[in-house]
């Protein structure tokens, strides 16, 4: 943790190059990572690999005892070196060793494997403390030597009353062509079954890590529909009726910028605004899947178009994270005032994220970040950086910004991905982050000003309660502010 270029993807100066190798990047805010490890790439064929189940034979052994030692003391090693806590939480970590390590010298199998070093780095009782499974760090079907696009039918989901649903349905994309409606209760995508690994959630006791496995396991259930462009998916759904609907759904290219992050498979970052009606002008919305930098052109233009609105959106439901330093470029665009926004500490050394007020626009003109009312829509998908936006933005605007819908996932924490001598890699907390008032978010999340639970009856009836709500809290306060 010397070499200062672990950090750079920290510091508002660092670029997205500074992400590319796996064995000195720091992650900022892993929850890129959580997506990736729990989303399997979808293979070259139409057809998805199932999700894991129990299986009655054992499988066969895949990893000598020399390897899984070999790996066991690594991935020990490496926490011991980077962990941002020098004492480990006050833990023997020599003790941890001594007790597990006979285990991982047994184990005959990665899987087996994976299970001792979980257990071993949960003792730490950090989100971004995990094994990657190699197949989750190899190059995915979108980077192999086909020349197929990104593809997708436009279509989110999210875990409702132990029921896999559609959550959003883009009303461009094959999903709806094909008459997908928000609502619909999604039995299978190509062979795989939703409601047997939501089961499998619902029998883990721990709350805290059932918030975590939850956002795993609904990344990996939404990646079934996601795979090389023209490819297809075969996907069985029940209407708001209960009707059942058996589809064959052609996947289209994904709108974004492909972005390749060291080797984890490829992301599609891609950003949207909109102009609402408001009161007496209009509401922004703005709505973006990743902090990465392809990003920026759409929100600075956006807020561009949003200076005489009354109002502003920020719709994160179901950004799991990215580049930590666009925190206070994005900040910058509505805040007037420099101010704390979080801070990370590591050993020897702290990083602090500061807002960056927009003082000139890309012709060099004067401009005035904005200065009315910013409303933060939020999920338990809405994870790491988003997080901490949603969270800071509501401490340093004083009362100007407030957040609607679920409390997020409360997983924060910058991290450092290694490969393992087994082909899996290591994902290890590096760094602890508090707010500017010294809260934290892990474990926590960020909780709503205003929840509003998710609920089969809005989405059946195409509304969106959050945004709803949103609005409504724009309208009262320009209300408020124009009688002061």
């Amino acid at each position: 943790m010397t070499r200062p270029d672990k950090f750079t993807a920290l510091t508002p100066a660092g670029g997205s190059s500074s992400m590319v190798v796996m064995r000195r990047t720091l992650f900022p805010f892993a929850g890129i990572l959580a997506l990736v490890s729990a989303c399997q790439p979808a293979p070259r064929m139409s057809r998805a690999t199932p999700l894991p189940t129990r299986v009655s034979e054992p499988p066969a052994r895949d990893i000598t005892r020399e390897l899984a030692v070999a790996t066991f003391d690594s991935v020990w090693s490496k926490v011991r070196a980077t962990y941002y806590d020098t004492t480990l939480k006050g833990l023997d970590w020599y003790a941890v060793r001594r007790e597990l390590r006979p285990r991982a010298e047994r184990a005959e199998t990665r899987v087996a494997l994976r299970a001792v070093l979980t257990e071993m780095l949960s003792r730490l009782g950090d989100s971004h403390m995990s094994v990657l499974p190699r197949e989750f760090v190899a190059p995915s079907p979108n980077d192999s030597d086909s020349d197929a696009a990104p593809g997708g039918v436009g279509v989110e989901t999210r875990i409702l009353a132990n029921r896999l649903v559609v959550f959003r349905v883009d009303p461009r994309g094959p999903a709806a062509l094909a008459g997908v409606r928000g609502g619909w209760t999604v039995d299978s995508v190509d062979g795989t079954r939703a409601d047997s690994a939501i089961a499998e959630l619902a029998r883990v006791r721990n709350p805290k890590l059932r918030r975590t496995l939850f956002v795993h396991l609904t990344a990996r259930l939404q990646h079934r529909f996601e795979g090389p462009a023209k490819s297809l998916v075969r996907a069985s759904f029940r209407d708001e009726r209960g009707v059942p609907r058996h589809l064959t759904i052609e996947r289209a290219p994904l709108e974004g910028q492909a972005v390749k992050l060291g080797h984890m498979p490829t992301l599609v970052a891609h950003a949207s605004s909109r102009r609402l009606p408001g009161t007496t002008t209009c509401v922004g919305v703005l709505r973006f899947n990743y902090w990465l930098l392809p990003v920026m052109p759409t929100l600075t233009k956006a807020m561009q178009s949003f200076e005489e609105c009354e109002g502003v959106i920020v719709d994160l439901r179901g950004n799991v994270g990215g580049l930590a330093a666009m925190l206070s470029g994005v900040s910058g665009f509505m805040v007037d005032t420099a101010a704390s926004l979080a801070l990370v500490t590591a050993r020897g050394q702290e990083i602090r994220y500061d807002v960056f007020p927009r003082r000139a626009d890309a012709q060099g003109r004067r401009v005035k970040p904005y200065s009315g009312p910013i409303a933060i829509l939020i999920d338990p998908l809405t994870v790491s950086t988003s997080e901490v936006f949603a969270a800071g933005m509501r401490q340093v605007t004083r009362g100007r910004t407030r957040v609607f819908g679920e409390r997020s996932a409360g997983q924060a924490l910058p991290a450092l991905v290694s490969k393992l001598p087994t082909g899996d890699a290591l994902m290890h907390a590096v760094g602890d982050l508090r707010l500017a008032d010294g809260s934290r978010i892990e474990g926590a999340g960020v909780r709503p000003d205003v929840e509003i639970p998710l609920r089969a009856s809005d989405l059946q009836a195409g509304r969106d309660a959050p945004l709803d709500a949103a609005l409504r809290w724009i309208a009262d306060w320009n209300r408020a502010a124009a009688g002061a």
